[in-house]
């Protein structure tokens, strides 16, 4: 019995010394990831939640810790990381915008009942808070904005200052420029890619249809004008006619929860209305499915060309932890003939002339390693 309690006593006291250093770590999260404006870069920001505290009885379970927050920077063209080891940064936040030098995270100050924001580097040092910015502009406080983008390309973010006016923040300087009602247009930016079920623009109409697995089709409309000559007292008459007509098509494969990779976004300067668009390049448009109707499947996606449907290539983006967890697609970019795609798992690369994979890197493996 006593050799027992000391071996009771024993573990209870490795587990105090475990826990009170704080190396018991649950999986990483994943907290957002951004690729920059210029495409050549893209950020992934993570969390890893440490325990320094645990216990159990009664049926449960309570553990107390705290969370430290990483990011990773990487080349959008390779797919290799410019840092050797992940970059700890601060208190972390909700990442929500990057330029080609810096990224801008905000965090929800209880106490102040309102949202901060905080510039990093991509060593990982703050360049920017809210004190420091007040200090700079004069005693302005600002939030980030997602309301409005300016027409033209400005360094650094828009953002909304206390006084009700919209700024451009210079990352580099910290300064803030007042933006004119004319330099702004309703924000269309996205923080993901827009999936499509539908959508009209041009004469041309892209929709699934089907009750099991379903199918694209492509409607596109034409006008045609006619000619009748009629006689009259006053002599011959010409008559013009205006009639519609339709071709239609639909793609010989079937998907299971297909839909058009697309963005919402302006067409035109004057347009005040996003509306939705394909993604297009060399005369292709691309869908998405998945390769089960359960939990538990893969990304598949399929080239097809726009102004018949015809496939032309299909790949699967494999996922060896498809039976644990479906990848969450994140954001999708197109860069030149390339998607860039990032999910809440992987970051990838698909060339998209011939539907192969320049790159794969899976970043939770690795963490989780």
């Amino acid at each position: 019995m006593q050799k027992k309690n000391l071996k009771v006593l024993g573990y209870l006291f490795c587990l105090i010394l475990i826990t009170g250093c704080g190396l018991w770590k649950k999986a990483p999260e994943f907290e957002g990831i951004l690729i920059s404006p210029g495409k050549e870069k893209i950020l992934q920001l993570y969390s890893v939640y440490h325990i320094v505290s645990y216990s159990k009885g009664g049926g449960l379970e309570k553990s107390t810790g705290y969370k430290k927050y990483y990011f990773d920077l990487y080349d959008a063209k390779t797919g290799e990381k410019y840092n050797d080891k992940s970059i700890e940064v601060g208190n972390g936040g909700s990442l929500k915008d990057m330029t080609e030098t810096t990224f801008l995270i905000t965090n929800y100050n209880s106490d102040k009942n309102r949202s901060e924001l905080k510039i990093y580097d991509f060593k990982g040092n703050m360049k920017f808070d809210e004190e420091s910015l007040n200090k700079i502009n004069g005693g302005l406080i600002f939030d980030y904005s997602n309301r409005y983008m300016v027409r033209e390309n400005k360094r650094g973010y828009t953002v909304e200052g206390d006084d009700g006016r919209i700024y451009q923040l210079d990352d580099e300087s910290g300064k803030a420029e007042r933006l004119n009602e004319d330099d702004l247009i309703k924000n269309v930016r996205r923080d993901h890619f827009k999936p499509i079920y539908s959508c009209y623009n041009d004469s041309t109409n892209y929709a699934f249809e089907g009750k099991q697995r379903n199918r694209l089709y492509l409607r596109i409309q034409h006008e045609r004008d006619s000619f009748q000559m009629f006689k009259s007292p006053f002599g011959e008459r010409k008559f013009k006619h205006s009639y519609k007509y339709y071709e239609e098509y639909k793609s010989l494969s079937d998907f299971i929860d297909g839909r058009i990779m697309g963005e919402n976004r302006l067409d035109t300067v004057i347009q005040q209305t996003p509306d939705d668009y394909p993604f297009e390049t060399g005369n292709m448009i691309f869908v998405f499915s998945t390769s089960k109707s359960s939990v538990k499947y893969e990304w598949i996606f399929t080239g097809l060309q726009k102004n018949d449907l015809q496939e032309k290539w299909t790949t699967t983006l494999t996922n060896p932890l498809a039976e644990k967890k479906a990848e969450e697609i994140k954001d999708v970019q197109l860069v030149g003939d390339d998607f860039i795609i990032l999910t809440d798992q992987s970051l990838n690369r698909l060339d998209l002339n011939t539907g192969k994979w320049k790159w794969n890197y899976r970043y939770i493996k690795e963490i989780e390693d």
